[in-house]
């Protein structure tokens, strides 16, 4: 009785090999980049000297997670992490429901695909890319600079000003990911049963009826399973966008833009590669890692009791 379910099991898998070998180089690539750097987690509880490796450096307990908490400028990394993420949730995941529902309304079909388009493109564009652009138009002698003399304003010096990059952070984002995230719900709103719309005009309403009380009930669940996938970004900053914007003037020392951009994974790079504090990075990092996995738990609990479907959870 014990053999038969193993031979099916065997039997299914030869009969898909072909699926199973094109699944591999996947699962390769998971066990290699995700789960083999987990053996590197022990270092956040070890004086960690790279001479004698990880397994015979000294074990100090939470030793590096106390001298975390007792930092005023992890703390300051900490808060301009939860604001700067807040904001992107704020304004930022609107922004690809708003989009799909203009999309979804456009009745021109090659207006439509040049928008799409001009929306994707962004998101096709790498970091390091960008970051030359906005030094192109915010530097010393960038454009706006050169427009505002033009004008006969004063030189604005955008990388020694803290207080206008959270708002420059946001909007790159929200300008290079509203596109890509539209996909999603336009896929959707083409799903939505066509007799719906039929039967809100048959009542008599019009364009803003349909989107209430249709599209935005159709785009609920899938908004519901994004905002769990994208509840661990409050507390996981987007290491590359502001590294490639201004990382070199928030990791000198005395840096200006630090007080208000200065996020965790840059906090994680300068005290760790820089400083060479790897076990007091990694503590860092491991907290952070803890942190996110709790926001999503409580994400995905609190999506599930307030709406009671499956739909609207991941587990």
């Amino acid at each position: 009785m014990t053999t038969a379910p193993r031979s099916v099991l065997w039997r299914r898998i030869v009969e898909n090999r072909a699926l199973y070998v094109m699944m591999l180089p996947g699962l390769l690539f998971l066990l290699v980049v995700k789960y083999v750097p987990m053996y590197g987690l022990q270092v956040a509880f070890k004086d960690f000297d790279p001479w004698v490796g990880i397994w015979k450096s000294e074990y100090v307990g939470f030793t590096y997670f106390i001298q975390a908490f007792k930092s005023d400028i992890f703390w300051r990394a900490f808060n301009n992490t939860l604001i700067i993420s807040l904001y992107k949730w704020v304004f930022g995941m609107p922004m690809p429901i708003i989009l799909a529902i203009l999309l979804n309304e456009l009745r021109v079909r090659f207006l439509k695909r040049i928008v799409q388009s001009v929306s994707y493109f962004p998101h096709l564009i790498s970091w390091v890319v960008i970051g030359g652009l906005a030094y192109s138009f915010l530097g010393s002698y960038g454009f706006i600079n050169q427009l505002l003399q033009m004008l006969g304003f004063g030189q604005v010096i955008f990388y020694q000003n803290p207080d206008v990059w959270r708002s420059i952070l946001v909007l790159t984002e929200i300008w290079k990911s509203v596109g890509w995230g539209s996909i999603l719900y336009l896929a959707a709103l083409t799903a939505v049963n066509t007799d719906l719309y039929e039967a809100i005009e048959v009542d008599g309403g019009g364009r803003f009826a349909k989107i209430w009380h249709v599209d935005l009930p159709t785009l609920l669940p899938v908004f519901a399973i994004i905002l769990i996938l994208n509840s661990s970004s409050l507390i996981m900053g987007n290491f590359d966008q502001v590294f490639a914007l201004i990382g070199n003037s928030i990791v000198s020392p005395g840096s200006l833009l630090a007080s208000k951009t200065e996020i965790l994974e840059v906090y994680t790079y300068r005290v760790g590669l820089l400083e060479g504090s790897f076990s007091f990075a990694s503590a860092i990092g491991f907290f952070q890692n803890v942190l996110a996995f709790i926001f999503i738990l409580g994400t995905n609990f609190a999506a599930g009791r307030i709406y009671e479907d499956k739909r609207y959870t991941l587990f």
